[in-house]
């Protein structure tokens, strides 16, 4: 079967879910056909649409270089990473769909390593291209580590997996569907000759078990008279139970639906029932025979009703979908939080900030926002390189989140910035207590593989609601109080105040 991108995917979603990566991970990412025409993608690549390939110097590059990845694929590698002759880099994840090349997933563009700047504006100037302009467009290149970037196609390897899953699970219903509404006809259908009615019966059942054992369905099939529900092997199997070991009764469902999801998933089979939906579906949980929970997505649909249009038997299947719903949670933390300390982002730091300062309104209490930067971090990134440096600012982040109450959020805003909301305070007492203890928790010597490093910090303090009431003015403040500690001689820190506001340098 013949599929375009659009039939397996939801374009939009994927669009969505292309920009929560690239806000969270830094990386530019797109989705391709398999003719290598865009279709999602989130990220800059200014250096190559505005320069590269317009110009007939670097154009052949780019060719060239989609040609080599386009070859690997062929030739049936699951992922590629390939720096162009241009000097950026490029990796690639393959669609398929039982065989068939759907699509790509690709990252790009970026750079493994801080480029040689001088060799670009010097080819750029040889080639007669507007040289600010070139200079800025590279600037917005970002630089990402190798193990950044393979996690990366890992990430999308595990997506374009679902996608092909989706692809065959499509042909797979379509196939089911179309063999049970043959046999729905033909039961409904009174045949004269009873021998022939039976016998296109049973063939006809023959089709849609043999679709149903090649599909991984679990089938069930509930008597809406009795509560009789036979449940097919493969739907045993997927919750660990084997023939005899569950009776076949409605209740043995849903006594294993979770107690969070039961109410919607009842509530949408009723709704089919009473003829509001063309089908039935919901995803649910159920509980495994040892205990553990899956996800499960439902469908069904009513297959024989009564002279009166009453429903009397619907016919349904369950798909595992656990590791689907484990990936879109990935991609909703990955949104929210830091790719490499696993913090609160700025997004959920912000979240978190509007609602200490509801709490304080309705308490009475004061909110502290503090704003920490690393002393000389860029000296350390440039002499010791950024693996050591990734490493520093791992550990600066479990010691902020050891010196903090579990009610605090402690979050990344990028580099070597983090921010601090410590909600529930009684007042400026409470707050340079901890700013100290972290200062001198930060100031501490960290132990990294071989090598033993020193760092400091500078803190700026503002306090809800004495300093700022949104959280635009508070993040400033406490921003500007930080600038202060650092003129003042570095590892220190300063509350804001009124008319001693220092600019950021």
């Amino acid at each position: 079967m013949d599929y375009s991108f659009s039939d397996v995917v939801n374009v939009p979603l994927c669009s969505e879910m292309l920009r929560h990566f690239y806000t969270a991970s830094g990386i530019p990412c797109a989705f391709c056909g398999k003719d290598g025409s865009s279709l999602a993608s989130a990220g800059g690549q200014t250096l190559c649409h505005h320069f590269h390939r317009k110009h007939p110097e670097y154009r052949k590059y780019c060719v060239a270089s989609w040609e080599e990845i386009g070859r690997a694929i062929e030739n049936g590698a699951e992922e590629y990473l390939h720096r162009c002759e241009n000097g950026l880099m490029d990796g690639a994840v393959p669609i398929r769909v039982e065989g068939e090349l759907l699509g790509y997933v690709v990252i790009g563009q970026f750079f493994l390593v801080p480029p040689d700047k001088t060799a670009f504006l010097d080819r750029a100037r040889a080639n007669h291209l507007d040289e600010a302009a070139y200079e800025e467009a590279l600037r917005t290149v970002p630089v990402i580590s190798r193990e950044r970037a393979d996690a990366a196609l890992r990430h999308f390897r595990i997506l374009a997996n679902l996608i092909a899953e989706a692809g065959v699970h499509r042909r797979q219903m379509a196939f089911l569907n179309a063999s049970l509404q043959n046999a729905n006809a033909l039961l409904g259908t009174q045949i004269t000759e009873r021998a022939k009615a039976e016998e296109a019966l049973r063939r006809s059942e023959e089709r849609w078990q043999f679709a149903l054992e090649g599909s991984d369905l679990g089938v069930w099939d509930w008597n809406l008279l009795t509560d009789d529900v036979y449940f097919s092997p493969r739907w045993l199997e997927m919750l660990g139970y084997g023939p005899g070991e569950v009776r076949e009764r409605f209740s043995e469902w849903y006594d294993r639906a979770h107690s969070e999801d039961r109410e919607h998933a009842v509530k949408e089979a009723q709704r089919h029932i009473r003829g509001e939906t063309p089908f039935y579906e919901a995803r649910h949980r159920l509980r495994c025979k040892n205990g553990s929970y899956k996800w499960i997505l439902a469908r069904g649909k009513v297959m024989s009703r009564n002279a009166e249009g009453k429903p009397l038997r619907i016919v349904g299947t369950h798909r595992d979908i656990t590791e689907q719903v484990q990936v879109e949670e990935d991609l909703r933390h990955a949104g929210t939080h830091d790719p490499l300390t696993g913090l609160p982002n700025r997004t959920l730091f912000n979240d978190h900030l509007l609602l200490a300062m509801a709490q304080a309104r309705r308490n009475k209490t004061v909110v502290a926002v503090i704003f920490l930067d690393l002393d000389d971090f860029k000296e350390i990134n440039d002499t010791l390189g950024h693996d050591v440096g990734d490493l520093l600012l791992k550990a600066v982040s479990k010691r902020l989140k050891k010196e903090v109450r579990e009610v605090d959020t402690v979050a990344r805003m990028g580099g070597d910035e983090f921010t601090l909301i410590l909600p529930e305070l009684h007042g400026r007492k409470d707050a340079e207590q901890v700013a100290e203890r972290i200062r001198g928790a930060i100031a501490r010597p960290y132990s990294l593989g071989d090598k033993v490093l020193e760092v400091s910090a500078s803190l700026g303090v503002s306090l809800y609601p004495l300093d700022g009431r949104d959280v635009r003015t508070l993040m400033k403040r406490a921003d500007m109080a930080m600038y202060r500690a650092k003129n003042d001689g570095r590892n220190l820190w300063r509350f804001w105040e009124e008319n001693t506001e220092t600019p950021r340098k």
